[in-house]
């Protein structure tokens, strides 16, 4: 009869050593949730300490599978090497104004998640880059146009043959500024008199100006800036020449760039991380007669709103969640834990060597696991989140 009661004793203490188990794992849980998963500190140093912002320069935007993103950030503008783009990169979106951004949108998400704001509005603001994009590339192109080598023409004898010959290279460098291309080298002006340089830019402008691979509103900023570029022409400044040709040709190129940029965002430039990921998460086609058709815009756009609205209802629903869990979860298994400790000491009764050493037992099993566990976590989740970003 003893040996049976004792293994029952041994039975109960074995479950109630689990749930002393699982109820701890809902104590360090809960507590997280509102110590730190519910802190936006948490994540921000956490970033931070993991060199994230620097990191999106030197790893993410020169991946190759990002590269033709980077080169629309760009404007098409074709740039030497990655240490250019970096640079580049660093002066349109500045490590300072991401890191602004990304911990404005995790307060953001922390603020609604604690029901210290009643809406949940994600946003990247990017109206300050994109207004900066155009002056640092030009910046660019002009540090470019300083560094290229200046071709002695030759003799300087100004026969027909020889105009129309630096005529047309001077036509030749324009349009490679026009396809978001900085000449290497272009011939010097300074060894040639004013008549001669006349000539040729009375030869090389109109005939830029009638080419058909220029749209109209590259034309009409070359008629505009043709004082300014003739002058320097004639003064004999060929680097300057080339800078003040390089603003109506490769304008629109970045223009064009930051507009295609524009359609992905808002009216006040803003990019709706709610709005991307329901657009991500939603299949653009339906399928008819066993054919997959692409829907409409219209359709397209329905789709998207009905995702997203599914996606917010969910989120909501998780808050409600994490808020209970917040108020009640670690009351409710701190208690679990000590009942179970106290009630498997009673088991043992009236041996109080047992009734103590095996709650001590599991007590210090359970605590040396999730020790071990946290240690991990610690050392492996802040990678991770940086990653993740």
């Amino acid at each position: 009869m003893g040996c049976l009661l004792g293994i029952v004793r041994s039975l109960i203490s074995l479950v109630l050593g689990l749930a002393i188990f699982i109820a701890f794992l809902g104590f360090l849980l809960s507590s997280n949730f509102s110590d730190k998963l519910l802190s936006a500190d948490f994540y921000i140093d956490t970033l931070a300490g993991e060199d994230t912002y620097n990191r999106i320069y030197d790893e993410v935007l020169v991946d190759d599978q990002l590269r033709a993103t980077t080169e629309d950030l760009l404007g098409d503008i074709e740039v030497v090497d990655l240490v250019d783009i970096v640079a580049l990169l660093r002066r349109i979106l500045p490590p300072e104004y991401v890191q602004s951004q990304v911990e404005g949108t995790i307060q953001s998400a922390i603020d609604y998640l604690n029901k210290d704001t009643d809406t949940l509005d994600l946003y990247i603001e990017l109206a300050p880059p994109l207004v900066n994009a155009q002056g640092v590339l030009f910046d660019y192109i002009d540090g470019r146009i300083d560094a290229l080598d200046l071709e002695e023409p030759g003799v300087p004898d100004c026969t027909g043959d020889r105009i129309n010959d630096l005529a047309s290279r001077y036509e030749a460098k324009w349009r490679e500024l026009a396809r978001g291309e900085v000449p290497t080298s272009i011939p010097s002006l300074v060894s040639l008199n004013q008549a001669c340089r006349t000539g040729i830019f009375n030869l090389a402008y109109p005939s830029l100006l009638q080419d058909d691979s220029l749209n109209e509103r590259t034309r009409q900023g070359l008629r505009e800036s043709r004082p300014d570029i003739e002058r320097e022409f004639i003064a004999g400044n060929t680097r300057e020449v080339l800078k003040l040709a390089a603003r109506p040709l490769a304008a629109p190129l970045i223009d064009e760039a930051i507009d295609q940029l524009r359609e992905g965002l808002d009216g006040q430039d803003r990019f709706d991380i709610i709005g991307q990921i329901a657009e991500w998460d939603t299949d653009l086609t339906k399928e008819e007669m066993g054919v997959k058709i692409v829907l409409t815009e219209e359709e397209a756009r329905v789709a998207i709103d009905l995702k997203e609205k599914e996606l917010r209802e969910d989120i909501e629903t998780t808050r409600k969640w994490v808020n209970r869990s917040k108020d009640f979860g670690k009351a409710v298994t701190l208690a679990l834990v000590i009942v179970a400790a106290f009630v498997m000491g009673m088991v043992q009764f009236p041996s109080l060597t047992n009734g103590l050493r095996w709650p001590g037992i599991f007590l210090m099993l359970t605590g040396g696991f999730y020790f071990g566990v946290g240690k991990f976590l610690e050392s492996t989740v802040p990678d991770r989140l940086a990653d993740l970003v």
